[in-house]
């Protein structure tokens, strides 16, 4: 066999190995012991209801792509009560990668006034696919994963009338506010409608994101208000969002009749 050939067969060898990938983690899976993290939502018709992962509630997700790998995270149901937290280095393909995956098992108690949803991390696995150079297995620790499960939001309509006409209204949260702009040709998540801005309004250690809209309403006005209203903690391991938005509709309401 002269040197050529031997090469081929030497590259069709490695070609070969490089795509057997596991098809399971290689790893069993280790319990964790991390608090729950409950969640209360309100029953309130202001919400706008969402199809999510437990409930109104989704996760945040990311897919990017940079030389010769893609960096996922994402959430699945893998039960009726548990969820896949993943995050994953793969090939540009997909065919093979190496990953960290946490099992949450959740319980939803639902009562007149809203529901409680109460989830709890139970145990996390690793894998490495591919058997010539696997990717490392991708850093997310308890700490991330926590990040991951406060990373849900609300969609939540409210208006307030005002004394003032619209004008002025919407002047108020123009002084008060800042505004950031929406790229061109991008929609509202909460309404799909295309708006030039959307407003900025500090809570706690997070933003809420809204639009707005100001009509003629009797002798003043009304003030409409689609809102992006982010998951954070009231107490100890708890996200209220009664709590949160209770402030922050009086917060809104303030600059209204500035």
């Amino acid at each position: 066999m002269n040197q050529s050939i031997r090469t081929l067969a030497f590259l069709g060898a490695l070609s070969a190995l490089g795509g057997c990938v596991a098809t399971s983690p290689s790893n069993p899976a280790t319990p964790v012991s991390m608090q729950p993290i409950t969640y209360f939502v309100p029953s309130d018709d202001g919400l706008i209801r969402q199809t999510g992962m437990i409930e109104d509630l989704s996760f945040s997700d990311f897919s990017y792509y940079s030389t010769g790998r893609r960096d996922k995270l994402f959430a699945k149901r893998i039960g009726n009560n548990s969820l896949a937290i993943e995050r994953r280095t793969e090939t540009e393909s997909g065919i093979a990668g190496s990953g960290k995956r946490y099992q949450v098992d959740f319980a939803v108690e639902k009562t007149d006034s809203g529901y409680k949803a109460v989830i709890r991390p139970v145990e996390y696995s690793t894998y490495q696919q591919g058997v010539i150079l696997p990717f490392p297995v991708p850093k997310f620790d308890e700490a991330d994963l926590t990040e991951n499960l406060l990373s849900t939001q609300l969609y939540y309509r409210f208006e307030v009338n005002s004394e003032f006409n619209s004008e002025s209204t919407h002047a108020n949260f123009m002084r008060i506010l800042k505004t950031r702009p929406f790229q061109k040709g991008e929609k509202d998540p909460v309404t799909g409608k295309i708006f030039t801005q959307q407003f900025v309004l500090p809570y706690r250690t997070k933003e809420v994101l809204f639009t707005l809209e100001t009509f003629p309403y009797r002798n003043g006005s009304k003030a409409v208000m689609h809102l992006r209203v982010p998951a954070m903690l009231t107490s100890p391991n708890v996200i209220d969002y009664k709590v949160i938005l209770d402030e922050v509709k009086a917060k809104l309401a303030e600059i209204v009749r500035a």
